[in-house]
């Protein structure tokens, strides 16, 4: 799927906080530094900049087939990556439930309430054949620690949203490792 020697663009890290997809674009750069040279967009945007594209260009929601074609051209890139972290869920830290609450006609309403779980969208586009990106979605779902008692259990969830996000990304990145040849 992704032909090592080349150039990669991660255009946006959608759904993060811009410090977060920086970190993100390093961990990127690092993971994969030995099969693709990564550079991050918005790291880039100044040079685009001064080569003629337009800010707002840049800044679309999805970049423009003549503004890849130009990307292409400047940075001398193979791939555009887009990430977008396209679901949340948080749940809570702690639950304690008696057996009755444990019920199994009941267990469906109460079985997730302490898990935290993210979906990223990773889209892969070869500049070579522009029209035919390839994606696919990640999805990490953190359920909690059961420690069961005697009237019950309790579920203790020491994650949140943004460690299942952070982990949904980086498995995405190793799942792009993976298919690089």
């Amino acid at each position: 799927m992704v032909e090592s020697g080349n150039r990669m663009l991660i255009t946006k890290i959608k759904g993060f906080s811009d410090s977060r997809a920086t970190e993100l674009a390093e961990e990127t750069r690092e993971m994969l530094i030995d099969d693709l040279f990564t550079v991050y967009l918005p790291e880039e945007e100044y040079e685009l900049l001064k080569k003629g594209i337009a800010y707002d260009s840049l800044n679309a929601e999805k970049l423009s087939v003549e503004t890849q074609k130009k990307i292409e051209e400047i940075l001398n890139v193979r791939y555009l990556l887009d990430v977008e972290l396209i679901n949340v869920r948080g749940g809570a830290s702690y639950g304690s439930y008696t057996n009755s609450q444990l019920n199994r006609n009941q267990e469906p309403l109460n079985r997730n309430d302490e898990s935290n779980t993210a979906s990223v969208l990773f889209t892969i586009t070869d500049m070579k054949n522009p029209s035919r990106p390839r994606s696919f979605t990640v999805t990490v779902r953190i359920n909690p620690l059961v420690i069961p008692e005697e009237e019950g259990e309790q579920r203790i969830n020491a994650t949140n949203v943004n460690t299942a996000s952070i982990k949904a990304y980086s498995k995405g990145i190793k799942r792009i490792k993976k298919a690089i040849f």
